[in-house]
């Protein structure tokens, strides 16, 4: 098997930031794995960028940043974090491709909006790496002991 060397944890300025955080951060302290935080966030997503969009932008960066500080500190781990606002897609596709596992967040139907990205249909797709998907409701204090594995016999998988 595979040893997990590096985790890269998709971030996209919601509520559900930490909860990707602890998540990636637990399995990085349990594997002894480095781990790295992307903030992805697209201001131009169908529109010009305004002086309210620009503060949106900031206010998902403050609030990721924050995030990953309080990450670090509750789980004694280095978290390095990067920011892309041009190429939200590329970026983590292209640092997905680096990992050995992407932790994303599975979207919330009811809060998307503001620039926020979902990447999880191009990571699964293309991060040629592992994607572990965190539920938008719930809390989990502990994970990874039973795992759902679903293969079709078709050319598509």
């Amino acid at each position: 098997m595979a040893q997990i060397r590096e985790i890269l944890a998709v971030l996209n300025g919601t509520d559900r930031s930490p909860a990707i955080l602890a998540a990636a951060a637990m399995l990085a302290k349990s594997h002894g794995a480095r781990m790295r935080a992307l903030h992805v966030f697209d201001p131009t997503a169908g529109m010009y960028v305004t002086p309210e969009i620009a503060a949106a932008v900031q206010r998902s960066r403050e609030r990721d940043a924050e995030a990953v500080a309080a990450a670090a500190r509750s789980s004694g781990t280095t978290i390095a974090l990067d920011h892309d606002e041009i190429d939200p897609a590329r970026a983590a596709l292209s640092r997905a491709r680096l990992s050995d596992l992407v932790v994303i967040g599975q979207p919330d139907p009811d809060d998307f909006g503001d620039g926020r990205v979902d990447l999880t249909p191009r990571l699964l797709v293309g991060a040629a790496t592992p994607v572990l998907s965190i539920p938008y409701a719930g809390e989990f204090p502990s994970f990874g002991r039973n795992a759902l594995i679903a293969w079709t016999d078709s050319r598509e998988s």
